[in-house]
């Protein structure tokens, strides 16, 4: 039997699947026989008579060809009628030049663009020839990028960030600012929704190896909060401090800090009697004194705006720690004693020795990349990018917790600060990474706890802290041409390389981060946490692991993003919301020189006239005056005093020197930071306690803090002083509409009838509301600028808060300023100031109301503080 012959056209093969049955068979055969052509017409005489239904899929098959080239014809006629070429295209390829320069469009769309562009627009680019220069001259790229770098330093990502950021010079760096596509309420949905991620290598890292009793006693002299006792000293945790210069706390803030000690482990201690390798960046102080004990490492990340400030704290701490224990040591008489302790504090060079106790102090910025890492995906975002583990990880509840870690509703479900160390493979093997898939959470243990692990030292274990194995990474690491070669040979596109012995395994530190809020108690002003991740890099590794990040689906933010999560959050950035310490002075003053620059290029008519709006009067327009808020200060005398250590003296009366020259010192305003500043101002503002004025009590607790870190007490001479020029962080609420600005000033509420009647007003407005009415004061008269002398305090950062859905403000006031708001509620609302906790208020019921207003508007409108901790 002959084969069937094959449908070859179009017309044969839907007169193939055709299934109607004809109402007539005659006219039927007249209508369609010609279509069918001559090979089916005879199976149609002679054949079974057609269904009457149609095969849907069938006939759309066959007739696929002809749908789709109709489909694409009506969208290429309404995108040609409606839309140009450069407007077509997804949001993030669209660019400013591409209205006029077709080479700004993908090659697919140059020659619609440019037949859309007009001939008296069309502007020719200007070509440069660069890279002929630069050949004549005999320079590489990596040379030309060497010479770009002479005022300011890249980043490893800094080629990615530059594409798709803007860019901006800022503490010595070339930074990402933000991107470059609308993205500031994405960004903040990514960090409470989903993930989104900074590159923060710019952050100074700095090692300090000794003794674990000498490095003790060295973070005592310079840190603020507790990062010293056995909850950080094993290394299984990550401590937020404050840093100060060398035994003057609570004076002379610097800046913020992290804390992390190297775990304890017979891998990791050596004996103390050897020498210690000494880097270009470095500081060796060595000290006559045998011992025993292991060598320790402790690194201190913290901004690099304070790293001069910083370095000089930790060098003379040192020198103040090892002169101290010279002076403990018995068997030395005066004249040895003096010898050593100017051998330890001698010259300006890089290493000073006595005998056998070394200190090393090393800059390690650039041996380790730091990526922070936001949001509750954060977990499902690593585990994603980085893959699993290498088989040499022997650590069975390592293990656990990498499989568990994208099951976490959040970061926040780990304890805080917990330390991770592990090793992965090289991310470019797996790349593409694959997304980890959700899990459903009903088909988990509801009574189940969410993360069942606690830190230990042995978890927080890794090879980084190693400088041997950091440079050695750094040299190892395989070329992409090599990874594509290897990956040619696999012949299906996608597969993950195998890992082959010439890999690099990379040891990283993994450590939750959280960006608390300060006042979890009061629901006006505190909103949730941020949680994530923070990851430590060795050298050369930043860009492979953040294609593999970015690849995930998760957002990249810059300096704005991270300055809005802290916004958010309610816990202030630094060092615009960190008054009284000198990074925050250096900031402000650069921006009011922007700020000034750009005001003045302004017509008359079209600036800000800061006299008719209260500024003539007194303050600043452009940075919070300070100093105007403490009118018993002379301002000639506003200046910050550094204590020198080491100034021919030993180091036991520099302590000394430091607690009686404090009296003589010009008054300048610093920060309150302790554990818990609102419960220091609640004390000191209890007037039960008349036998103890506040200063006096505000002098002791800051000598119990003193104590802790054996320092010597201040003197009560200093009492009035330290008082009357202390600064507390407020965070500052409205109360109905409006929004908070930078530099707002905040008033405190007047005596006179008019003013009490004005906020008996509010007060019952903000009752009423509470029920669901509108409030009083958003539809009553303008209220007058108050004068100057009412003003208390000013706002750093005040803008719309996404997560509150208001007005909101970040700021500071005098502590005499606070004292006198809570003393005048107690005595309005009668409630009981109970040590150690917050003020009881009923439900409606106002407490700290103030006034505050933009600075370029004359718009007055009430607010509610609460503290800061």
């Amino acid at each position: 039997m002959a084969p069937e012959q094959p449908v070859l056209n179009k017309r044969a093969r839907l007169a193939a699947n055709r299934q109607i049955r004809p109402a007539q068979r005659t006219s039927l055969r007249k209508s369609i026989g010609p279509a069918l052509g001559k090979a089916n017409e005879s199976a149609l005489k002679n054949g079974p008579e057609l269904p009457a239904n149609v095969a849907v899929e069938r006939f759309t098959l066959a007739r696929a060809a002809e749908i789709t080239s109709m489909k694409d014809s009506m969208r290429n006629t309404f995108l040609s009628a409606t839309k140009r070429a450069f407007q077509t295209l997804p949001r993030h390829l669209r660019r400013r030049a591409a209205s006029h320069n077709a080479r700004r469009v993908p090659g697919r769309l140059r020659a619609k663009a440019a037949a859309e562009i007009d001939p008296k627009t069309r502007t020719i680019p200007k070509h440069y020839p660069r890279k002929k220069i630069a050949k004549k001259i005999g320079l590489t790229k990596t040379e030309r990028f060497r010479r770009r770098q002479r005022s300011k330093i890249w980043l490893e990502t800094h080629i990615w960030h530059a594409k798709r950021m803007h860019m901006i010079n800022v503490w010595g760096f070339r930074l990402a600012h933000h991107p470059t596509e609308k993205s500031f309420r994405p960004s903040h949905r990514a960090a409470s929704h989903g993930s989104i991620l900074n590159d923060v290598s710019y952050f100074s890292l700095v090692e300090l190896k000794a003794t674990e009793h000498v490095l003790e006693r060295i973070l005592k002299t310079v840190a603020g909060e507790i990062c010293w006792g056995k909850r950080y000293s094993s290394g299984s945790r990550q401590a937020q401090t404050t840093l100060y210069r060398p035994a003057s706390y609570p004076l002379n803030l610097l800046c913020p800090a992290t804390v992390l000690w190297q775990p304890l482990s017979p891998t990791t201690t050596q004996p103390s009697s050897a020498e210690p390798e000494a880097g270009p960046s470095s500081q060796i102080i060595r000290h006559s004194k045998q011992t025993e004990e292991p060598i320790r490492k402790v690194w201190i990340r913290f901004h690099a705006c304070s790293h001069a400030e910083v370095w000089g704290a930790l060098r003379g701490a040192i020198t103040h720690v090892l002169d101290e224990i010279t002076l403990d040591q018995p068997g030395l008489d005066e004249k040895e004693k003096r010898k050593s302790a100017s051998s330890a504090t001698a010259g300006e060079g890089s290493v000073v020795t006595a005998k056998e106790t070394t200190v090393e102090l090393n800059d390690i910025r650039d041996s380790v990349n730091v990526f922070e890492i936001i949001g509750p995906k954060s977990g499902k975002v690593l585990k994603g990018a980085l893959g699993a583990l290498t088989k040499s990880e022997d650590r069975n509840e390592m293990r656990q917790i990498w499989k568990r870690l994208p099951d976490l509703r959040t970061a926040g479900n780990m304890p805080s600060g917990m330390v991770m160390g592990f090793t992965v493979y090289d991310p470019r093997l797996s790349f593409p990474p694959k997304n980890v898939k959700h899990v459903d959470p009903s088909n988990t243990d509801p009574l189940a706890p969410a993360f069942p692990f606690q830190p230990s030292s042995e978890l927080a274990r890794s090879d980084l802290w190693d400088s041997k194995v950091r440079a050695r990474l750094g040299r190892k690491k395989t070329k992409k041409v090599e990874l594509d070669k290897r990956r040619a040979k696999l012949g299906i596109p996608g597969q993950p390389l195998r890992a082959i012995a010439q890999d690099a395994r990379i040891p990283v530190l993994l450590i939750q981060h959280s960006i608390p809020t300060p006042n979890p108690a009061n629901s006006m002003v505190s909103k949730s946490s941020m949680h994530g991740y923070i990851l430590y890099l060795p050298k050369a590794w930043a860009q492979p692991f953040l294609h593999s990040l970015v690849f995930t689906g998760t957002r990249i933010g810059g300096i704005r993003e991270r300055q809005s999560q802290a916004y958010e959050t309610g816990s202030g950035s630094f060092p615009s919301d960190w008054p009284g310490t000198d990074a925050s002075a250096r900031w402000w003053a650069e921006r009011e020189k922007e700020d000034t620059h750009r005001w003045e290029k302004k017509p008359s008519a079209k600036r800000t006239n800061w006299n008719r709006l209260g500024w003539k009067e007194g303050g600043n327009p452009w940075k919070p005056d300070w100093s105007s808020l403490f009118s018993s200060i002379d301002p000639t005398a506003m200046m910050t005093r550094d204590i020198v250590l080491n100034d021919g003296s030993n180091g036991r009366n520099s302590q000394e020197t430091i607690a009686a020259d404090t009296t003589n010192q010009p008054k300048h305003p610093w920060l309150l930071r302790t554990p818990s500043p609102t419960e220091i101002l609640y004390r000191i503002s209890n007037p039960t306690a008349s036998s103890v004025t506040p200063p006096l009590a505000l002098l002791a607790e800051l000598n119990a803090h003193r104590s802790k870190r054996g320092l010597l007490p201040l003197k009560d001479s200093q009492a009035n002083e330290l008082y009357s020029s202390a600064l507390i962080r407020v965070s500052v609420a409205m109360l109905g509409r409006g929004v908070a600005q930078d530099v707002g000033p905040i008033y405190k509420l007047a005596t006179d009838p008019v003013a009490i009647e004005e906020e008996a007003g509010w007060r019952d407005g903000f009752a009423r509301g509470k029920r669901g009415r509108d409030l009083d004061w958003d539809e009553q008269s303008q209220i007058p600028i108050p004068p100057f002398s009412d003003t208390i305090g000013y706002q750093t950062t005040g803008a719309f808060s996404l997560s509150r859905g208001k007005g909101h403000g970040l700021g500071a006031i005098p502590l005499s300023a606070a004292v006198d708001l809570v003393r005048r509620d107690v005595e309005r609302t009668r409630i009981q100031l109970v040590v150690g906790r917050r003020p009881t208020r009923k439900s409606g019921e106002l407490i700290n109301l103030v006034k505050v207003r933009a600075r370029d508007s004359n718009v007055v409108r009430p607010a509610v503080l609460d503290w800061l901790d």
